[in-house]
């Protein structure tokens, strides 16, 4: 399938060849196992069959023998692989939680995309240059290649600790982009590329499910966790919370027979100081709320986002040289918030040494504090492209898992991680459960405030549930999914009962990782009745699911065990196996609320 292969270096490691424009330009050389040679760059080719596939593993080595050359940095900016495929639909991935995960035509472009600033497309793509111009996906490409039939291919990243990789459709091809960022090979010295699964069948849903069970195994993914039913913070009381907020709900969560309490952000002065407490929090509030959840055997959790600066932090004042730059040597933009962080904010450079040992001494504390549950938000901060302390030494890749594993090291093994808005393929084996949609909201649409071009990321309930779903092979095979917060809060809310219901069973379905993220005091018996029910059904669901077709309107999802579930969000209806946990308690309520269920 593959038919070429093509090596981009720039002797101007800020000048990047464009994917698309520059591809066109290279010499382009005949794909197959052994070596190529690019001047002083060997690119050496080996393929293994893998699981009805086969896996490309790829290494780089400079050559160059020249003693007057030695001296002379090669910058190497992209490796292109050629495939012969015409894709007549694809699913659309992105790289990060939050980015746009959908099914598309094989040329989908949308055009949209290149209104918002660089910043925004940056948050959603690994290369935000693609963004509008070109159909494509990141990390692994799932398509059929047949209007009438199920046939399927798909090329993807199996593992994530040395480069960013993305797919593009342009008109009778398939390219594959493997970005080197600038790095340098010195003379004499190699570097091994993330290797690439490439595979055909007739069934793209079964394709999904092997896909990810050759990433599982080969990073070790950590699918053994407890799973959680919680209380987050967030979607009730947003930068609002108050210690006496976490004592209203502590009761209740503590009846509702819940293991989590996790505070999000509101609790920090600024974005990076996230050992300066508020005032309203600075009384050992941390340390008693961190007590009293104990003391009733539910974990305390905290949200951070630890690879963001804040403009108004003491680390943005102090050191400047911590973060990531452009061009000009500024610090490089990360993301904008006036409403929540008063404007700007930057992203950490993880390749800094003083920068990782200010990470380690923060989630040092946080653990010491007695805090083992940490929700780590906005991580694609440091896999962004700009300047960094090792620039040309290490790729994105290498610097966002150098980021990820320091944290993991200082929290132990023993805490609980959980990665959102991160780059999914980088975080295997480190996060122990990985947010797999955008934001949900007590609303089904997003409406009309939204991002151009990306409707399906903007906060919604329906964008969760559609993205979660796509996405859910991914649950106890690189991680525990989380398909973001269950809002079941029957006032303060635009989600009729009837969505609220239906996202509930879409819980159950998923997994069965549940947060709630409401005033607790809010919640009537009906609310305590169906938590109840999910309490007993969800562990039936948590296991391996295999979406038996990424591109039908209904989705079945099949699990191990052979029970399944049918969802059919747009007529909000629902399909359960003769076998699953308590099925007419759930059919029940479902005619309760009339949804249609069979």
């Amino acid at each position: 399938m593959i038919k070429e292969i093509a090596l981009a270096k720039s002797n101007d490691a800020n000048n990047s060849i464009h994917p698309i424009y520059g591809a066109k330009t290279l010499n382009r050389l005949k794909f197959e196992t052994g070596s190529k040679v690019f001047n002083e760059i060997k690119v050496v080719i080996d393929c293994k069959d893998l699981n009805s596939g086969c896996l490309v593993n790829i290494e780089l080595q400079n050559i160059d023998d020249n003693p007057k050359k030695s001296n002379s940095k090669v910058y190497l900016d992209k490796l292109f692989l050629f495939f012969d495929l015409k894709p007549v639909k694809f699913l659309e991935h992105g790289w990060q939680s939050w980015s746009p995960v959908a099914p598309l035509t094989g040329n989908a472009i949308k055009p949209l995309r290149l209104i918002p600033p660089k910043w925004v497309r940056s948050t959603y793509h690994i290369d935000d240059t693609l963004a509008g111009r070109v159909a494509g996906s990141d990390q692994f490409f799932l398509c059929k290649t047949t209007k009438d039939s199920s046939d399927a291919a798909i090329i993807g990243a199996v593992t994530g600790r040395t480069n960013l990789t993305s797919f593009f459709s342009n008109k009778d091809e398939v390219v594959a982009v493997i970005y080197l960022d600038n790095i340098t090979i010195n003379p004499g010295l190699s570097k091994k590329l993330d290797p690439i699964w490439v595979s055909t069948s007739e069934s793209s849903g079964i394709l999904y499910s092997n896909y990810l069970d050759i990433v599982s195994e080969l990073q070790d993914a950590r699918t053994k966790t407890k799973n959680r039913f919680g209380w987050c913070s967030w979607y009730n009381y947003f930068m609002k919370i108050s210690p006496s907020d976490l004592d209203s709900n502590l009761p209740i969560a503590d009846k509702l027979g819940l293991d989590l309490m996790q505070l999000d952000d509101g609790y920090a002065t600024a974005l990076g100081d996230w050992l300066s407490f508020k005032d309203r929090f600075k009384e050992n509030q941390l340390g008693q709320f961190v007590k009293n959840c104990r003391d009733k055997e539910i974990e305390p959790g905290i949200w951070t986002a630890p690879f963001l600066i804040g403009k108004d932090s003491s680390v943005y004042k102090e050191h400047r040289d911590w973060l990531v730059k452009d061009k000009k040597g500024k610090p490089l933009l990360a993301i904008w918030n006036k409403i929540n962080w008063r404007g700007a904010a930057y992203s950490l450079d993880t390749t800094n040494p003083k920068a990782t040992e200010y990470l380690k001494n923060t989630f040092s504390e946080l653990t010491q504090m007695g805090f083992t549950y940490h929700k780590i938000d906005f991580c694609y901060a440091a896999g962004i492209r700009g300047i960094r302390h090792k620039s040309y030494e290490l790729t994105r890749a290498e610097s966002l898992v150098l980021g990820l594993n320091t944290i993991r090291e200082a929290i132990s093994d023993d805490s609980f991680l959980l990665g959102c808005g991160c780059p999914l393929l980088q975080a295997v084996g480190i996060v122990d459960a990985m947010r797999v949609s955008p934001d949900t909201a007590p609303k089904y649409s997003p409406g009309i405030v939204q991002v151009p071009g990306y409707p399906e990321s903007s906060p919604a309930l329906k964008n969760a549930l559609y993205a979660s779903i796509l996405r859910s092979p991914m649950h106890r095979r690189l991680w525990i999914n989380d398909p973001d917060c269950l809002l079941l809060r029957p006032t303060r809310t635009r989600l009729s009962d009837k969505k609220r219901i239906f996202s509930a069973i879409c819980m159950y379905a998923l997994g069965g990782f549940v947060v709630l993220s409401d005033d607790l005091n809010l919640y009537t018996e009906s609310e305590f009745e169906i938590i109840k029910l999910l309490k007993h059904s969800v562990a039936r669901a948590d296991q391996p699911i295999t979406l038996s077709d990424p591109f039908d309107d209904t989705y079945r999802l099949e699990y191990n065990s052979g029970s399944f579930i049918e969802l059919d969000l747009k007529n909000e209806s629902v399909k359960l196996s003769e076998d699953f946990e308590n099925k007419d308690r759930w059919v029940d309520l479902c005619k309760k609320y009339g949804i249609k269920v069979s």
